[in-house]
């Protein structure tokens, strides 16, 4: 059994290598003013609910659109977006306007069934990034539990300057 927790805190890293393979805790996406992010769920294989989260720096203050529908973001320690791969759209695509500097991306996990807790960044969840053309990512992701098949949601991201 691979604790990834343990691992991302001991290499002080967002990024680890295990068996050759290398796993990433959040993947920073460059974002330029009016960037838009088009996501793509592709598979999950799990009876967890999945997600995909969106972190943005503390002092962000631009402005998130998905459609024409302004998204808020509380101001918090981790002010995030979180889109449930069983409640969210397919596809759908977030515009970051009046803003300049990176977000996170990472997975999410429902350890209990009621998408009250998002559990991302911490015990297993990790993700395998692969870049499959220009600007557009692969995200292999693994849940919570402490495992590297990093197949229980699979999404892309296409970024689009």
């Amino acid at each position: 059994m691979f604790y990834f927790q343990k691992a991302f805190q001991e290499s002080k890293k967002s990024i680890i290598e295990f068996e050759g393979i290398t796993y990433h805790r959040y993947f920073s996406v460059k974002i330029e003013t009016n960037s838009k992010l088009f996501f793509e769920f592709m598979k999950s294989n799990t009876l967890r609910s999945q997600a995909i989260v969106i972190i943005f720096p503390k002092n962000f203050n631009g402005r998130v659109f998905c459609g024409d529908k302004e998204l808020p973001i509380k101001k918090s320690s981790f002010p995030k977006l979180i889109f449930w791969e069983d409640s969210a759209p397919k596809s759908f695509e977030i515009q970051i306007i009046d803003y300049e500097g990176t977000v996170e991306i990472a997975n999410g996990a429902d350890p209990i069934g009621d998408k009250q807790i998002c559990q991302y960044l911490a015990l297993g969840c990790a993700m395998i990034v692969d870049e499959i053309g220009k600007n557009k990512y692969r995200f292999s992701c693994n849940d919570y539990e402490n495992n590297v098949d990093c197949d229980d949601l699979i999404f892309e991201l296409t970024v689009i300057h």
